[in-house]
């Protein structure tokens, strides 16, 4: 290989870390995880193959998996320890593939799957897997409440006595209020009906008690990523306190067969972290969220859901249809550095809109280096200078890095480390 090439790739790498911890990251699904858990992420496991026999971690098609093993069985342990599961596999590559290895295990094909649409933020995972012909399964939406953003669960409940689905799926990409989970749950059990509930938004605030508790509400299936308010390595996890329900869910060799061994070290250090700081970080991102949203409404923007308090999660919904398309308004914020992304909000969906009104905007990865609600005031009032006052947003670029060169410390974990 040229050289240069590998020189040019480094480059490259070093360029984004520079730029990024002079940004404020919003994006509401991603975060940074602490120094171990990056590290341990670079050892000789990235080259190995851990394809367990029969889906179980004590049987190996590989030999020289001795330590592999051990780590991927205390792993789970410790899953099953801060989730209060029974059960816990941490196998799946993403949220998407946890998802898809619960949909083979639970339905059959042409069964009826309902879950939340666009109107209440549902990722729509099931009806991209049928589109897409990966999977062979009739879906449908839940009767939703606009006004406040989830479920109408009396319209629900009669859908689901009536049409009768094998399974009832909960979870949303922009979350930011609980699931009715015991109610769905009580339907579900009428009619013979799993529950399974995706947390890849608010994993790591169930971890800190701070949100609903799916799997204590009933969930059959609790899955999501390990990578959003959950501050571990890229992957996913299942957890299930459902024996039989567990058990059909079987990811190999169908979703996955080599796990990427790598990456389940650093997990075992993120699920410790939640452990001792869960509660405190998922108490900060909350009140974070709350604070901004507050911010951003006194600032003259149109914030969704105020007689709600915003949110009761890490993410707030924006409609800025005033300033023009949601990505457009997204890219002159980059401009800034301030990173966050388009969303579809509840009038984009019921008018048919081709594009995207809203912003979502999530404060998890800023809690992560000590910002606070007085914080959220300051890059409140950084979107007001660009979208309202109309201010040049290079000139607000170095505003913005000067203030975040303040907050380079990764906190709520065992090995806080300063980033410049």
């Amino acid at each position: 290989m040229d050289r240069s090439l590998l020189e040019w790739t480094r480059a490259q790498v070093e360029a984004h870390e520079s730029w990024r911890i002079k940004c404020l990251n919003l994006i509401a699904s991603e975060n940074y995880s602490s120094r171990s858990v990056r590290e341990l992420q670079s050892s000789d496991f990235i080259h190995r193959y851990p394809y367990w026999l029969d889906n179980n971690p004590l049987t190996r098609y590989y030999q020289g998996n001795k330590y592999i093993q051990e780590i991927e069985v205390k792993a789970t342990e410790l899953a099953k320890d801060l989730f209060n599961a029974e059960h816990a596999d941490i196998r799946p590559l993403s949220g998407m593939s946890a998802n898809l290895g619960m949909l083979f295990g639970l339905t059959e094909p042409n069964n009826l799957v309902i879950e939340c649409g666009r109107d209440i933020g549902g990722h729509m995972t099931v009806t991209k897997l049928i589109t897409s012909k990966i999977i062979n399964l009739r879906v449908t939406n839940y009767p939703a409440d606009i006004t406040c953003y989830n479920i109408d669960l009396e319209k629900a409940r009669e859908m689901i006595r009536k049409e009768k689905p094998k399974l009832l799926t909960l979870g949303a990409s922009i979350f930011p209020f609980p699931h009715p989970v015991h109610e769905i749950v009580e339907i579900a059990e009428e009619i013979g009906a799993h529950v399974s509930y995706d947390a890849s938004h608010v994993l790591g605030l169930i971890a800190g008690k701070q949100f609903q508790q799916p799997l204590d509400e009933g969930a059959d299936i609790l899955l999501g990523s390990t990578h959003k308010t959950f501050a571990g390595p890229q992957g996913g996890i299942i957890l299930s306190r459902n024996s039989d329900a567990f058990g059909k869910v079987k990811l190999c060799p169908n979703i996955v067969d080599n796990h990427h061994p790598h990456r389940i070290p650093g997990l075992i250090v993120a699920l410790a972290e939640y452990k001792e700081f869960g509660e405190a970080y998922a108490t900060q991102v909350i009140k974070n969220a709350k604070a901004l949203g507050a911010a951003l409404f006194e600032n003259g923007f149109n914030v969704l859901f105020k007689d709600f308090g915003f949110t009761a999660s890490h993410a707030i919904l924006l409609d800025v249809s005033r300033f023009g398309q949601g990505r457009v308004v997204a890219k002159k914020l980059e401009e800034a550095q301030i990173i966050l992304n388009a969303m579809q909000i509840p009038t984009d969906i019921t008018e048919k809109s081709p594009t995207p009104s809203g912003l979502r905007i999530g404060v998890q990865e800023m809690t992560r280096f000590g910002m606070k609600e007085e914080e959220m005031k300051v890059i409140s009032r950084f979107l007001r200078d660009v979208l309202i006052e109309r201010k040049e947003p290079a000139k607000v670029a170095s505003e913005v890095a000067s203030f975040r060169s303040k907050y380079q410390t990764v906190g709520y974990c065992f090995d806080s480390q300063t980033l410049n």
